[in-house]
């Protein structure tokens, strides 16, 4: 999975932790508000990113803000400074430490959009990453594609691990097999990922078979 570590260590976005939290947590999604419980509308692993508008910096509802995302196990805050705090409030940094929340600072001007890309150029890394391990650790029946092992059993066990759309391709772009929902997700953005080294086989990856619905606050 995409980690906090791995946001942190990219030094085009200049984050800077302030605050670490329990372990190096894992990435699922960002997400952005001024709401002072957010918990609700969350399902672990995001990144909360916020300039503190609806709070002074010392507030004592920043406690109640951090409690809230503790509970909702998110991977960490991420501060906007400069936008309505010059610096991160020593309240929020207090409830941080005491939740044991990890809290980062973003610096102006970076946009909060900045993040979330790259957030999710992150987790698509991870993605193909798991489906490219995935089929190594099956080679032996992705082989049975050139020979009795019925390719869509190796994709369905595939997609069952990854939670994707594929598809087998042939060096032409031509479909030898595919899962159930591949067709469906046409409208998705794809990727490839050869499986030999001189391309003649190809797997795609479109979509997710286990999407979230998120509501938004």
């Amino acid at each position: 999975m995409a980690t906090l570590s791995e946001l942190l260590a990219q030094p085009e976005l200049g984050l800077r932790l302030i605050q670490a939290g329990a372990g190096d947590p894992e990435l699922s999604w960002v997400s952005t508000t001024e709401l002072i419980d957010l918990g609700e509308y969350l399902e672990g692993g995001e990144i909360i990113l916020t300039t503190g508008l609806s709070l002074s910096a010392s507030d004592s509802r920043w406690r109640d803000f951090v409690a809230s995302l503790s509970r909702a196990q998110v991977a960490a805050i991420g501060f906007g400074v400069g936008v309505n705090h010059d610096h991160i409030p020593p309240a929020l940094l207090h409830a941080a430490s005491t939740y044991r929340v990890a809290l980062f600072e973003v610096p102006l001007p970076l946009p909060f959009i900045a993040v979330s890309k790259a957030v999710a150029a992150l987790v698509r890394t991870d993605e193909l990453r798991a489906t490219r391990g995935a089929l190594q650790a099956q080679q032996r029946l992705l082989d049975g594609a050139r020979g009795d092992q019925d390719p869509a059993d190796v994709l369905a066990s595939v997609a069952q691990a990854t939670g994707k759309h594929l598809a087998l391709l042939a060096s032409d772009g031509a479909v030898l097999a595919s899962t159930a929902g591949f067709a469906a997700a046409d409208g998705l953005e794809r990727e490839t990922v050869a499986l030999d080294k001189d391309g003649s086989l190809r797997l795609a990856v479109a979509g997710d078979t286990r999407s979230r619905q998120r509501v938004a606050p």
